[in-house]
């Protein structure tokens, strides 16, 4: 049972909203287009668990994507954990191409046409994340249940070298291809019931209610000021920017793409960078939009609230809550 399904992390979405409004001659534009890449390359290894995870037992597997939780010293992220009434599994999901070398010095290598990179070593994140897990589970005096983990690879072509033949890399890490397999494995060694169908269903609602979704400005984040970014409406054909707004569609001028609601895709943009409310003035800036009643037109259709009255009105932008 999916408790907490996946949902594309509202971070990527932050940050590729931020690659496609940078100009590309800006210092930061390459940083943040890798960054936005890297954080897609990952979401898309969670995705691609999604159908090995289906044919779990829906009765017997309580799965959570993305949990972010508070433990006293700071949140803690586990990428998806499953929750039975024997044990509990958290898999740390890594999509990352190329030879991948565990050593017994606890580095994790990747190495590409002979060149290495180093990688903080997942093995141990995700048994650091297990003992955060415990500590947090105790104070809600729950009965005592096993945390094991597991590491799981999604790149079918990455080929994982167990360069000492490690017995711990031999347990924990795994392909996606084994993944249900290696699943299977660790349950044929939790016998003992830990909780009850309903110390299960309050455990599911705690960690549910418990997380905490990751927020930040993006602006803030990379020292960036919103008068460098790019307006206008982003042709969704060619990228190219403005799109003009003509007998109630949006053209592009470039490619001759035409289409009612792209301003929609702008206004998300805006919620992402800026912020939750914009008023008549910044979306006309924003969508290089001249007049001010098509404007208002537009955004009584597109939002969900509106604050204030007259010149001061504010609209909210509910796209993400």
């Amino acid at each position: 049972m999916n408790v907490k399904p996946l949902k594309v992390p509202i971070l990527l979405l932050q940050t590729e909203a931020l690659s496609k409004r940078l100009p590309p001659q800006h210092r930061l534009h390459s940083i943040v287009q890798q960054q936005a890449k890297m954080l897609r390359t990952g979401h898309k290894g969670e995705e691609a668990l999604e159908f090995p995870l289906s044919f779990l037992p829906d009765n017997q597997y309580h799965i959570f994507h993305n949990l972010r939780i508070y433990d006293g010293l700071g949140y803690f992220q586990i990428d998806k954990l499953l929750l039975t009434n024997k044990f509990m599994l958290i898999l740390e999901v890594k999509n990352i191409y190329g030879t991948l070398a565990y050593d017994n010095m606890g580095q994790f290598i990747r190495i590409v046409e002979e060149k290495e990179e180093g990688f903080s070593n997942p093995v141990a994140q995700v048994q650091l994340q297990s003992i955060r897990l415990r500590r947090w589970l105790k104070q809600f005096h729950f009965p005592p249940i096993p945390i094991d983990t597991l590491v799981v690879h999604t790149d079918p072509r990455s080929i994982i070298k167990n360069v000492h033949n490690q017995d711990i890399i031999i347990k924990k890490v795994v392909h996606k291809e084994n993944l249900l397999s290696k699943v299977e494995e660790v349950s044929n060694v939790y016998k003992i019931l830990c909780l009850t169908d309903i110390q299960m269903h309050e455990l599911s609602t705690l960690l549910s209610s418990s997380h905490h979704p990751y927020k930040v400005d993006i602006l803030n984040k990379y020292d960036i000021t919103k008068d460098v970014l790019l307006t206008g409406v982003i042709c969704p054909a060619c990228a190219a920017i403005p799109m003009h707004r003509i007998h109630g569609k949006w053209q592009c001028l470039k490619c001759n793409c035409v289409k009612k609601d792209t301003h929609i895709q702008a206004l998300k943009e805006y919620q992402l960078m800026i912020g939750d409310r914009i008023t008549n003035k910044q979306a006309r800036e924003f969508l290089q939009l001249n007049s001010a009643y098509v404007t208002k037109r537009l955004l009584n259709q597109t939002c969900v609230k509106q604050i204030g009255s007259t010149s001061g009105r504010r609209y909210e932008l509910g796209f993400f809550s």
